[in-house]
């Protein structure tokens, strides 16, 4: 078993439906400006120049753009069970990172560094 899938990084199997790969790499680009996003996110925060208001909407877009991508790409592969199993850190980033489960606490700040964690993977894919 490949190192990306054991991390949660599968991605679209090569087995899979033309559609769904197209979408797949459709995703790549602006699934790694949202993830570089983080990173300038929790720098801006540890500076004190985002306003916590403004904090609290971009964590929910990146959120809702992690629940889309998985959404999308679950109902265009046929094994969706094998794709959900092989991109389990996406499971976990929608589960755990729901935005008000969290608030302003700082394990916060650790689900987003979870978050950056997919840059890494969407490296290796690029």
């Amino acid at each position: 078993m490949k190192i990306d899938r054991l991390a949660g990084l599968g991605g679209v199997s090569e087995h899979e439906t033309e559609q769904a790969r197209r979408w797949a790499a459709h995703f790549e680009w602006p699934m790694l400006v949202i993830v570089l996003w983080i990173l300038v996110q929790w720098m801006l925060e540890n500076a004190g120049v985002m306003p916590a208001a403004t904090s609290r909407v971009a964590d929910w877009l990146v959120w809702l753009a992690f629940v889309t991508e998985t959404a999308v790409l679950t109902a265009l592969v046929r094994d969706k069970r094998s794709y959900l199993l092989n991109n389990w850190i996406n499971l976990t980033i929608i589960i755990i990172g729901f935005p008000p489960l969290w608030g302003d606490t700082p394990l916060a700040g650790i689900l987003r560094g979870l978050r950056a964690v997919l840059m890494f993977g969407l490296l290796l894919r690029l």
